[in-house]
């Protein structure tokens, strides 16, 4: 169960890049065209911050299971500003005109996929070549790798 569990919280950031890549080139056509980000813009925001909440979740689970990633701290930071964006977006992007909604809502979504990459990075082990799937760190060794200290 854990090892989906990992599996998973190593892969949806990718899907979360993709998502948000996409909103935020959405965004700035909305914003160039003056157009109001519709209804259809704001359900995808509303995914985003699902992904983001779901990727939350594992997390905890994680945690919660005694696994640690390279850097807790930082990386609980970053867990924690990636789901603060946008409803923060959200609730100043009420007072904008259409136009300043888009390109919010863009410089958001483009914010929040640095955010995502540096949650990447952080839940990485130092040995662990850069785009690959996240190894977490547990306290003690598995019981069939005693030597690693890392849960594959």
């Amino acid at each position: 169960m854990i090892a989906r569990i990992t599996s998973l919280h190593a892969a949806l950031p990718f899907t979360l890049l993709l998502t948000l890549g996409a909103l935020a080139v959405w965004g700035l056509g909305a914003a160039a065209f003056r157009h109001e980000p519709g209804r259809l813009y704001r359900s995808g925001l509303l995914i985003g911050q699902l992904l983001l909440l779901a990727e939350a979740l594992l997390g905890v689970l994680l945690l919660a299971s005694g696994l640690r990633p390279a850097q807790p701290e930082l990386h609980v930071v970053y867990a924690l500003v990636a789901l603060a964006v946008l409803p923060a977006a959200h609730r100043y992007g009420r007072e904008l005109t259409p136009r300043q909604q888009g390109l919010m809502y863009a410089l958001a979504c483009l914010f929040l996929c640095a955010v995502v990459l540096r949650g990447l990075e952080t839940g990485r082990s130092p040995e662990q070549p850069a785009g690959a799937n996240i190894r977490l760190k547990t306290e003690k060794p598995p019981l069939d790798n005693p030597g690693s200290g890392v849960l594959s």
